[in-house]
C-alpha cells in the first residue's frame, strides 16, 4: 500500500468507527485510476483535511480538470470585519 494510503489509514483509525470510511476510500480505486485516487489522498493529507468527503471532492476535481486552488473573493466593505480597540 502506498505511503499516502497508510498515512490516511493511520489518521482515520484514530476515530472509532472510521474503519468503514478507510475501506470506502480504498475502494475508490475500483472505480477510478489508482494514481488519481492516490493524488486526491495526498492533496487531502497536505491540506490537513483527510476525510472521505474531501477526498471524493478532490478526486472529482482532478477527473474533471477543475482548478484545485480556490479563487480569492473580495468581500463588500459592508461585510468586512472591523476591529475596534478600547483605550482605558
Amino acid at each position: 500500500m502506498p505511503p499516502a494510503f497508510r498515512s490516511l489509514q493511520k489518521h482515520l483509525l484514530k476515530t472509532p468507527g472510521s474503519d468503514r470510511e478507510v475501506v470506502e476510500i480504498l475502494a475508490l480505486v475500483l472505480q477510478h485510476d489508482e494514481e488519481v485516487v492516490l493524488a486526491a489522498v495526498e492533496l487531502a493529507l497536505k491540506a490537513g483535511v483527510p476525510t472521505k468527503t474531501h477526498i471524493i471532492n478532490l478526486l472529482h476535481r482532478l477527473i474533471d480538470g477543475a482548478p484545485m486552488i480556490a479563487s480569492t473573493v473580495e468581500a463588500p466593505s459592508a461585510l468586512r470585519a472591523v476591529r475596534q480597540c478600547r483605550t482605558l
